[in-house]
């Protein structure tokens, strides 16, 4: 995405919205994104009806979890909330279920696993422990 909007990195959240996505996480640019939706709003490229929609979505979304009523979080307590090997293993099955490969025409398989961060995401920057597990 980065390098297919390189030149306008504004317009990968326009775009994104377009196609139905309430909620973008982590953009290249955050704000290039937000002033390029907020001018797709206001030229009326991205309908008002839409972005009702979507902010209603979200609004819901955060009300089903109270976080209407508690908007403080814990920071210290979310690994082991988030941390669960319940969790850990649902992401992994939902991560699995989400690659699709049609043929292997560039001999990927089997993945290798250099590179990789392990209990990680890709953006997380992870400082290796002398004490810790890695």
């Amino acid at each position: 995405m980065t390098r297919l909007y390189s030149v306008n990195p504004g317009r990968a959240a326009v775009d994104a919205f377009k196609a139905g996505s309430d909620l973008l996480l982590i953009p290249a640019d955050l704000d290039a994104s937000y002033k390029a939706v907020l001018e797709a709003a206001r030229g009326g490229e991205i309908s008002s009806n839409q972005l009702d929609a979507s902010v209603l979505k979200l609004l819901k979304a955060k009300a089903s979890l109270g976080l209407h009523k508690a908007r403080r979080v814990d920071v210290n307590a979310l690994a082991d909330m988030v941390g669960k090997p319940e969790n850990m293993a649902l992401g992994q099955q939902i991560s699995d279920d989400a690659v699709a490969l049609v043929r292997d025409n560039g001999k990927l398989l089997p993945l290798k696993q250099s590179g990789t961060v392990r209990n990680g995401l890709p953006y997380q920057q992870v400082k290796k422990s002398v004490t810790g597990p890695w």
